[in-house]
């Protein structure tokens, strides 16, 4: 191969150890995706907002953004979370819709 590939590019020479290849990832590298997961709906204590979107340790803050997914769906996150919106919403507002029967597709673990 070394007659064929030229010089190295990122991180460059100049990364010789983790630490200077770690220094390189946290500067350059970032994602287009939409984060989920990272504050966690759910009933159990390691959760940060409750069922009903209520942050556990700050009084009368609600999220309700892709954060709060329990577990990250398969697909685009616009829906899922323009339907957690409204459902909250109802929640705040006192509302509720009755409960449907519908069939859902479950991906294999």
């Amino acid at each position: 191969m070394d007659g064929i590939r030229g010089v190295e590019l990122t991180p460059g020479p100049q990364a010789t150890s983790d630490s200077d290849i770690e220094a390189f990832i946290r500067a350059k590298c970032g994602t287009s995706y939409h984060s989920a997961g990272t504050c966690r709906m759910g009933a159990d204590d390691a959760a940060v907002v409750d069922t009903d979107a209520r942050v556990k340790a700050v009084s009368g803050m609600r999220i309700v953004d892709g954060s709060i997914m329990p577990h990250v769906v398969t697909g685009n996150l616009n829906a899922p979370i323009m339907m957690m919106a409204e459902k909250t919403a109802d929640r705040i507002k006192g509302r509720s819709l009755a409960p449907a029967d519908a069939g859902y597709y479950r991906s294999p673990a």
